[in-house]
């Protein structure tokens, strides 16, 4: 409380990384498989769910303070290793 969570996980090397959700929207869509994430690498994180897409709006990694999805993807690179478990 407050917020939901889930996990990166690189297919790689198997590294796990939680994710709390602070602020988030959803829209309807069945042309994605769910679990997969959609980025432009700048501006938008959304994750297929089972009848559309999460976009996540502020979220907050381990150790870290919550920030704003803009600030997550200039610090973090989501290659296509990387999948919501």
């Amino acid at each position: 409380y407050p917020g939901a969570f889930f996990e990166f996980k690189k297919e790689d090397d198997h590294t796990v990384i939680p994710v709390k959700i602070f602020k988030s929207s959803f829209e309807l869509s069945n042309d994605s498989k769910s679990r997969q994430i959609f980025t432009d690498h700048k501006t938008f994180l959304r994750i297929a769910a089972v009848d559309g897409n999460i976009i996540i709006e502020e979220l907050q990694l381990p150790g870290k303070k919550r920030m704003k999805t803009e600030e997550f993807l200039r610090g973090f690179s989501l290659d296509k290793q990387w999948v919501v478990l």
